[in-house]
């Protein structure tokens, strides 16, 4: 969507990065930086769980809708990379 793309240029630039990709690289050479160590996951915690515990009126100013659907798929998402 051209208001998602928007704010990611607006990030990149904030970041000094000359475009999306280069930011998130960046964003990700500063997190292995910070040497963060990976949380660990019980088996309890499904993305429909963590879905459930959004207050959707603190999503209310963010460019891109996150409904539950939504939500429950960039959880899915995070979830698989954490347990690997």
């Amino acid at each position: 969507p051209p208001a998602l793309s928007a704010a990611l240029e607006d990030i990149a630039d904030a970041m000094g990065c000359p475009d999306p990709p280069s930011a998130s690289e960046a964003f990700r050479s500063f997190l292995a930086w910070l040497q963060l160590p990976v949380p660990a996951v019980g088996p309890d915690v499904t993305p429909e769980a963590l879905a459930a515990t959004v207050n959707p009126e603190r999503l209310a100013n963010t460019p891109v809708t996150l409904d539950e659907t939504t939500l429950c798929r960039l959880y899915r998402s995070i979830l698989s990379q954490i347990s690997h």
